[in-house]
């Protein structure tokens, strides 16, 4: 049951990408293992500047999941940017935050994310915000058994 499959490719022909942005490199390696271990391929930036960077060289990211507090760019300044800008227009946007607060989930909607991932959160609350925000599991759990 522990071997790793090998990621799927999905209907255009490659593979399920994902963004990971955060200045805190813990959260990026964690977030590596959950989502490799699920055939995702990850693509890591700790900077929104750098992210952008990245998305400009891969259009075919499927989703990005952007921690809210960092240095220079916040993760609301950084999604504000992609709308403006129209990249990746059907990528799924997953905020990271740790702050729960009404005020700024309310602001967090109005930008336009697909979903908040409120910090602390485990494997299973990563991947059910993940298809709540219509991305799908490259791997399903029959083939990885």
């Amino acid at each position: 049951a522990k071997m790793l499959a090998s990621p799927t490719l999905n209907e255009n022909g490659s593979y399920s990408k994902i963004l990971v942005i955060d200045d805190d490199e813990t959260i990026r390696v964690m977030l590596e293992y959950f989502l490799a271990g699920a055939g995702f391929k990850v693509l890591q930036s700790n900077t929104g500047q750098a992210a952008f960077e990245a998305i400009l060289d891969q259009p075919d990211i499927a989703a990005i999941i952007i921690d809210h507090y960092m240095p220079n760019m916040t993760g609301l300044q950084f999604v504000r940017m992609m709308k403006r800008l129209q990249l990746l227009p059907n990528a799924a946007l997953i905020m990271m935050t740790g702050n729960s607060e009404a005020k700024f989930i309310k602001e967090v909607a109005k930008s336009g994310v697909s979903a908040l991932l409120v910090k602390p959160f485990d494997k299973e609350r990563l991947f059910t915000v993940l298809q709540k925000s219509g991305v799908s599991l490259p791997l399903n759990s029959k083939s990885a058994a």
